[in-house]
């Protein structure tokens, strides 16, 4: 899905998105949180917050070195928050900080 830069929450940067994705460049960033707590009560009632923090390019290679079909992804996620399965000895956390890479060409 393309959307326009008015539609996006920091514009357009003075043109510099535009002018990358004229050249077959596409970069994203998002953030997502979620509170979390058990529902169920009693001694076990925790709290907790958890996000995830993701910054993406996409680049076009048709775009970049006229090789049609090509494209190439990469992107890098930060996850941060506190494990609210913890209070219940779970072996399985619930959240908790992960870094993760990847790409795909």
């Amino acid at each position: 899905m393309d959307f326009g830069w008015d539609e996006t929450l920091v514009d357009d940067w003075s043109k510099v998105r535009q002018e990358m994705k004229r050249i077959g460049i596409t970069p994203t960033a998002s953030y997502v949180g979620a509170l979390q707590t058990n529902v169920s009560g009693g001694q076990h009632e925790v709290w907790s917050y958890v996000g995830l923090l993701s910054f993406a390019l996409s680049a076009d290679m048709d775009e970049l070195i006229r090789v049609p079909g090509l494209s190439a992804y990469v992107e890098a996620s930060w996850g941060t928050g506190s494990n609210l399965a913890a209070p219940l000895d779970s072996v399985m956390p619930a959240s908790g900080q992960v870094l993760s890479v990847s790409s795909m060409v």
